[in-house]
């Protein structure tokens, strides 16, 4: 009888650990919170993609600044941008080339705000798709666009005070209603540039008893105002219309180059002159792209036809 009855004791103790242990794993894997993040930095075959939209760096910058913190891009002299292992850069926005001149192209950078950016494209291996001449490097440039209705903006004044004030506004809007997207952005400001140089050469009391040193300013003053609009219609799921429009209008006051030259030889001197330079001038940018591009099958193929106009002037004035 004692044998009997304790079989089933056990049994049903045995049962009981087995619930006690699934219910806990069950416990143990349950899985609260999931949080996914998207990486800032893409290596792709062709080309190395900057998410600027997760990266805190747009917040109060501007497009040029921007750029040169991209890795693989820098600059050294604040109107060109260079990348790693090139010969020279060309720059794309929203994959359509632009044919202003560099100043234009730079101006237009410094007064675009970062945030109106979606991603930068630093591309090594240029394909057919873009039109490249030896070791040249693609900068793609990828505005964002409002993926549901509506219009967003934002309006950015700055202002620097070093030995003399400059102040630029920049306003940009988005618009998208069903399947027409607008981007424009105005913008305009009063520059002042003044450095102030020394510049020796010779050596002074040694093999070449000569030596010169020049000293003075250079004021650089000049107003700017421009924009860009660019629009854009998709006809059906696979092809789209789009049209950009770039204008750039810069202004040269009255800027002066001042040095006081001193010649010496074996430490006395010899002669002084003076170098007095003064340049006015003006420069209009316009550019016009009219595009259309139809995706041909589901693996990324693609045909663009792109019709493109670009007026520039210069006019100037140098004594």
């Amino acid at each position: 009888m004692k044998i009997y009855y304790a079989i089933p004791y056990l049994f049903l103790g045995n049962l009981i650990w087995a619930q006690q242990v699934q219910k806990d794993t069950v416990k143990s894997t349950e899985i609260k919170e999931v949080v996914l993040k998207k990486k800032t930095l893409q290596k792709k075959s062709d080309r190395m993609v900057y998410d600027v939209g997760n990266s805190p760096v747009a917040k109060g910058n501007n497009g040029f600044e921007l750029l040169k913190q991209t890795p693989m891009l820098s600059s050294t002299d604040d109107k060109s941008l260079k990348v790693l292992g090139k010969g020279s850069t060309k720059i794309y926005i929203n994959g359509k080339a632009q044919t202003m001149d560099a100043d234009a192209i730079v101006d237009m950078l410094k007064s675009m705000p970062a945030e109106n950016i979606s991603k930068i494209e630093v591309i090594t291996v240029p394909s057919s798709e873009f039109q490249v001449e030896g070791n040249e490097a693609i900068v793609n440039v990828i505005l964002k666009k409002k993926s549901s209705d509506g219009i967003n903006g934002n309006v950015k004044i700055e202002d620097q005070i070093a030995k003399s004030n400059s102040a630029t506004l920049s306003t940009s809007f988005n618009y998208r209603k069903g399947k027409f997207g607008l981007q424009a952005n105005v913008n305009g400001g009063k520059i002042v540039r003044d450095q102030y140089y020394i510049l020796t050469n010779g050596n002074d009391g040694g093999a070449q008893p000569f030596s010169l040193k020049s000293e003075g300013d250079v004021v650089s003053k000049f107003g700017q105002w421009g924009g860009y609009l660019n629009m854009d219609y998709q006809l059906t799921d696979r092809q789209k219309l789009d049209f950009s429009f770039q204008h750039r209008d810069k202004e040269e006051k009255p800027s002066t180059t001042n040095f006081i030259n001193e010649l010496r030889n074996s430490g006395s001197l010899f002669e002084i002159t003076q170098t007095l330079n003064t340049t006015n001038s003006k420069v209009s940018n316009q550019s016009y792209n009219l595009g259309y591009e139809w995706l041909t099958d589901d693996k990324g193929s693609k045909l663009n036809a792109n019709a493109s106009y670009m007026y520039f002037d210069k006019t100037g004035v140098n004594n």
